[in-house]
Formats: C-alpha cells, structure tokens, sequence
C-alpha cells in the first residue's frame, strides 16, 4: 500500500492555481443566478391603478379585502370583468370561482388603493 503524506501548506501551493479556478467559477455562478432570479421579477410595471369600470363599476363589488400579493374580490356578476384591461393595469393572474376573483399582483398594495378611492 503506498502512503502520501503532504502538509496543507503544500497542498495549497500546488493545488492553489486549481483552487482559485474553482472559486471564480462558483462566484461567477453564483451572481449569473441571482441576475437571472431578479431579471425575472424586473419586468415593466404597467400603470398601477385599476379602474372600477374593470370590474363591473362600483355597484358590482360586494367584497374587497387584500392579502400579500392577492387582492380578493366578491362581486355581483363575473360576465362584466374586463380581464385584458386588468392585465395591462399590473394583475399578472386571474382566479375566478362562484361570484369571487382573486387578482394577483406583485404591485398588490398599490393597485388595492386605487380601489378604495
């Protein structure tokens, strides 16, 4: 059986070209991922209001109530939502289900606002 024996001081002295190769590489991973993780969120933010009209006008909504990202709605009648002109006002999805719809935004807050007024 043949033994090597080598200090740490050796290994980083031979080894430390490779070493440092391999801590570049893990950094420059590193940063392409989070780049790549926050282009993501980085898009355009269209306007951020909504105008009752969207949704049927102000008689149409029974129900408002806002939770994190989702603002949760119970209206009257689904049929008058205009959902293109929702989207192009910053809801990115739409969860419709018997009278309710939950409009979900990362611009949330501001868009519940523009409700209340």
């Amino acid at each position: 059986m043949i033994s090597y024996s080598i200090t740490a001081n050796e290994f980083f002295y031979k080894y430390s070209w490779t070493l440092a190769l391999g801590a570049a590489l893990i950094i420059i991973l590193a940063v392409m991922v989070l780049l790549i993780k926050n282009r993501r969120f980085k898009k355009s933010v269209p306007p951020s209001n909504l105008d009752l009209t969207f949704l049927g006008g102000k008689d149409n909504i029974v129900k408002t109530d806002l939770k994190g990202s989702r603002i949760y709605l119970e209206l009257k009648d689904l049929s008058l939502i205009n959902e293109v002109a929702l989207k192009e006002n910053g809801v990115q999805s739409i969860i419709k289900s018997e009278g309710k719809i939950i409009l979900i935004s990362n611009i949330a807050a501001i868009l519940y606002t523009s409700l209340s007024e």
